[in-house]
């Protein structure tokens, strides 16, 4: 838990960074605005490792070994650990009512994920999370057959590999068909509502 050097002694809000402590965000201007922050290795539940990955690694698997979550789960578990940890300990006077999550890339994704399943986070923050984060899978497979350019759609934020553990294996029967998922991203945004979300492209 990194404080500001001359913030309060009372509680403070906190910014939880996935990898880092805030990600692409300036910890500077983090800091001035007397806001702590914790950085989240989500090598510690999974790799974020691109290759050699699958859905038997990492410490999450060793807790639920016949688990079918994905990473994105996955690391959204783990920030909710974070959370567990904070609310055991209010000799870090931290103000829990104003918990922000942020990462960026898939990391972007991740914090979109914790955001939508911890109703204790109070401010979302994905940066640049690109497919599979704020843009919904429809619309990235739309651009890539409109525009002709590859685009991180359904079936490349899947990984060449059927192996390949971000999300759970049950999406890849819609890998061709994202129009036929019964749900998509606008509404994994809509999951977070009416806490806030501050959506960085």
């Amino acid at each position: 838990i990194n404080r500001p050097a001359d913030a309060s002694d009372k509680p403070i809000p906190v910014l939880i960074g996935i990898n880092s402590p805030a990600s692409s965000l300036p910890t500077n201007l983090i800091a001035s605005r007397g806001i702590a922050t914790i950085a989240f290795n989500a090598n510690e539940v999974a790799s974020s490792g691109f290759s050699g990955i699958n859905y038997e690694g990492g410490n999450f698997a060793k807790i639920y070994p016949d688990s079918s979550a994905g990473y994105m789960i996955r690391w959204a578990w783990g920030v909710s650990r974070i959370i567990d940890a904070l609310q055991a300990l209010p000799q870090a006077k931290l103000d829990l009512a104003h918990i922000a999550v942020t990462g960026c890339s898939y990391a972007g994704k991740a914090a979109l994920y914790a955001g939508a399943w911890d109703e204790r986070i109070a401010l979302t923050i994905p940066q640049e999370s690109g497919g599979g984060g704020t843009i919904s899978w429809r619309y990235s497979a739309m651009l890539e057959r409109r525009d002709k350019v590859e685009v991180e759609n359904l079936l490349h934020a899947q990984g060449g590999s059927v192996d390949f553990p971000w999300y759970a294996r049950a999406l890849r029967q819609f890998t061709d068909a994202p129009e036929k998922l019964p749900v998509d991203h606008h509404e994994l945004i809509a999951l977070i509502a009416p806490r806030a979300v501050l959506m960085i492209e």
